[in-house]
């Protein structure tokens, strides 16, 4: 039996690790790999059965969805729904850990920005706001999101609360989505009609978190947040605060926690923040629009934009590992509150040199959570004159455009 066993161990991995290597368009069709993953999936089963306590048949179907499951729109990498990944699916049916032949480049787990844009009516302003989500193995578990005005506030934290039993997200069919919640538990017994997010928060301080978005120094100048995809825009900081301070920050933002009253408050500063993840812009490309679901005519939803919104990817951290399991605030203050700088939960991308170079040579070194840069008059950003004067030129135009209420979407 043992050397059935190790036999059988070997073979799983040598089909795990042939299926990774082969394009799938060299198969002779969908259905033989369907199946080929299949058997895999129940000789595994047969062979985990023990006399003593043998699985349940749920247990089948669960890893059957868990190996098909796809990614959420706002958590995948191309923004598409649907987006599945083959390496997940054969890890899932046949438990072989691929974590040795590098991270999926599909199932994403991070940290993305998108910019919303809500249209109600036709004689009501565009609402628009920045929306941050927490994505793993490229599902949502928890948004939180600002709103602003002309101008994404920089200088404004970003702040959710995350109760341990109920992470809530963003959905476009309903105002919360709820996860992980037992199946005996309903939202109303967490969320008490009429009861916002400043008043649960206030009563539970501890699941009460802040972050904080920081630019480096050649794009803290900027009067408009706009970059070109694919750059190095800053860095993402998690603001330690003790309870003190988080009730005099929850006493300033709005019942949603969406709306920070204030211009500017020093929340995280070089001695609170902690480095989590560089910050990359996105492609704008990539934007799409929601109508309100519904809706018996889409289309005139569409043209008259009333009761939609639009999404445009803004930035987002690099690709990380999920087997660390969901963001844990606790664990990650744990690791990351060491003097010589962070052990992120995620190896970055950004970080191509040895973790074990010295504070002031790792990707957070030259940026401030804070942003209180000193420029002097010899300052000038690292862009040539001509694309350096174009970028200028246009913020103008987007200036203007916004200050006679025009939609610049």
């Amino acid at each position: 039996m043992g050397d059935f066993r190790q036999t059988w161990h070997r073979l799983k991995a040598y089909s795990a690790r042939y299926l990774c290597k082969r394009h799938f368009t060299e198969f002779p069709s969908a259905w033989h790999l369907f199946l080929l993953l299949y058997v895999i999936f129940l000789i595994s089963s047969i062979e985990s059965i023990d006399t003593a306590s043998a699985h349940p048949v749920d247990s089948h179907s669960t890893t059957l969805n868990a190996a098909f499951a796809t990614q959420n729109k706002l958590c995948s990498m191309d923004h598409v729904n649907g987006q599945g990944s083959y390496r997940h699916l054969v890890s899932t049916l046949t438990g072989v850990d691929l974590g040795a032949f590098g991270k999926s480049k599909r199932m994403y787990t991070g940290f993305k920005f998108h910019k919303v844009y809500y249209f109600e009516s036709l004689f009501k302003r565009v609402r628009p706001s920045l929306q941050m989500s927490y994505c793993n193995r490229g599902k949502l578990r928890w948004q939180a999101f600002q709103h602003y005005s002309s101008d994404i506030s920089w200088n404004k934290p970003l702040c959710v609360y995350t109760p341990k039993e109920t992470i809530w997200a963003g959905d476009h069919k309903k105002h919360w989505k709820w996860f992980n919640l037992p199946k005996k538990t309903t939202p109303q017994k967490k969320l008490e009609s009429g009861t916002s997010l400043k008043e649960m928060a206030h009563n539970d301080i501890d699941n009460f978190h802040c972050f904080k978005l920081a630019r480096r120094e050649k794009y803290a100048h900027r009067n408009v947040s706009l970059y070109l995809p694919n750059k190095w825009i800053g860095g993402l900081f998690y603001c330690r605060l003790n309870q003190t301070t988080k009730y005099s920050v929850l006493e300033r933002l709005s019942d949603d926690l969406g709306t920070f009253d204030g211009d500017y408050y020093p929340l995280c500063s070089l001695d609170t923040a902690i480095p989590l993840e560089p910050l990359i812009s996105d492609s704008y490309w990539r934007q799409w629009t929601e109508v309100k679901p519904g809706s018996k005519v889409p289309v005139l939803r569409r043209i008259s934009r009333t009761n939609m919104k639009k999404i445009l990817p803004y930035m987002h951290t690099p690709i990380g590992d999920a087997n660390t399991g969901n963001f844990s605030i606790a664990s990650m203050i744990s690791t990351n509150i060491t003097s010589e700088g962070p052990t992120s939960m995620w190896k970055s991308l950004m970080d191509w040199r040895p973790s074990t170079l010295p504070t002031n040579q790792r990707w957070f070194a030259d940026i401030e959570p804070d942003e209180l840069y000193i420029y002097n008059e010899d300052y000038r950003p690292s862009l040539s004159d001509h694309v350096g004067s174009a970028i200028n030129k246009f913020e103008d135009v987007l200036n203007r455009a916004q200050f006679r209420g025009i939609n610049t979407i």
